[in-house]
C-alpha cells in the first residue's frame, strides 16, 4: 500500500458549475462556498478535497480503492476523483435543503 503524509488536514471546497467542464471557484470552507452559490443562484457541484492528500492515495492506503482501478495505472490515478464528500446545487439550493427536488426539476426542464 502507498504511504502518505497525513499531517495536513487543510480542506478546500471546489465548485464546478453545471455549465462548466472545469473548476469555477475554490473556497476555504463549505459555508463560504454555499453563501456564494446562494447569492448568485448557481447550479453545480461542490467537492471537498484535503490539501496535500490525493484522494487516490488516501483510498489506496485505507484499502478502499475501487477494485476496478489498477493502482499502477497512471491514467487511473490522474482521472480518479474521490467525491466522498460532495454537494449538489440547483439554483442555489443544496441537496440537503427543502426545495431541492423542485429546483432540480426546474433546472432539468430548462436544460432538456
Amino acid at each position: 500500500m502507498a504511504e502518505i503524509d497525513t499531517a495536513s488536514d487543510a480542506e478546500i471546497f471546489v465548485f464546478y458549475g453545471a455549465a462548466s467542464k472545469a473548476c469555477v471557484a475554490t473556497f476555504s470552507s463549505l459555508k463560504k462556498a454555499q453563501e456564494w452559490i446562494k447569492q448568485h443562484s448557481l447550479s453545480g457541484l461542490v467537492i471537498k478535497f484535503t490539501m496535500d492528500r490525493p484522494g487516490f492515495d488516501l483510498r489506496l492506503a485505507a484499502g478502499s480503492l475501487p477494485k476496478y482501478l489498477d493502482e499502477n495505472d497512471p491514467h487511473a490515478r490522474e482521472s480518479f476523483v474521490d467525491n466522498s464528500f460532495h454537494w449538489h446545487y440547483f439554483y442555489g439550493v443544496s441537496d440537503d435543503e427543502p426545495g431541492f427536488g423542485d429546483a432540480a426539476e426546474r433546472w432539468n426542464r430548462k436544460n432538456a
